[in-house]
């Protein structure tokens, strides 16, 4: 079947060559199309001065306060460019015993032409203000259409923060 030049510059683009050879190639992604990351920013105080009042986060010696964040992104497999970034971001204050402050944001850098975000279809949390740790896993949805839908995309992250300041995370999908 032979293609237009538009129809395979926009394949190219979108990162859906339809070159693959069979089926069994199809289904395999492509390696280093897929990515993510996390780190450590200074907190949000703002945020969290609009979700607690003043003297639960009082920031005294023994109270402390970080911020942490995960991504998972989609990127093209040749010209390096994301067509999405779907991120969490966890701010939190503890004392070494509790966590006593907490605000959790899920966001979406989204996206090139063509690609679009669906929703989330994934939240779970356990833990939080009061107890020595907290857990947070959302997965959201990007799918490619133009007539109909011919990719989807559902990336996943997590992160566990604890009351000592420490942090762990995951991604995928």
């Amino acid at each position: 079947m032979l293609r237009s030049a538009a129809t395979v510059l926009a394949l190219v683009l979108s990162g859906l060559t339809g070159l693959q050879a069979g089926p069994a190639q199809a289904q395999r992604p492509a390696q280093g199309v897929a990515v993510g990351g996390a780190g450590q920013t200074t907190p949000d105080y703002r945020v969290l001065l609009a979700r607690y009042p003043r003297a639960s986060i009082e920031l005294e010696p023994a109270i402390r306060c970080r911020g942490a964040y995960v991504w998972r992104g989609f990127r093209h497999p040749l010209l390096g460019y994301f067509y999405f970034k779907y991120r969490q971001r966890i701010d939190w204050c503890f004392n070494g015993a509790r966590i006593t402050a907490l605000v959790r944001s899920r966001q979406v850098d989204c996206c090139v032409p063509l690609w679009d975000f669906k929703g989330h279809i994934g939240n779970r949390t356990f833990g939080g203000r009061g107890r020595p740790s907290y857990y947070a896993y959302t997965q959201g949805r990007f799918q490619f259409c133009a007539a109909w839908c011919v990719r989807t995309r559902t990336p996943w992250v997590a992160q566990r923060v604890y009351a000592n300041g420490s942090w762990r995370y995951g991604h995928g999908g």
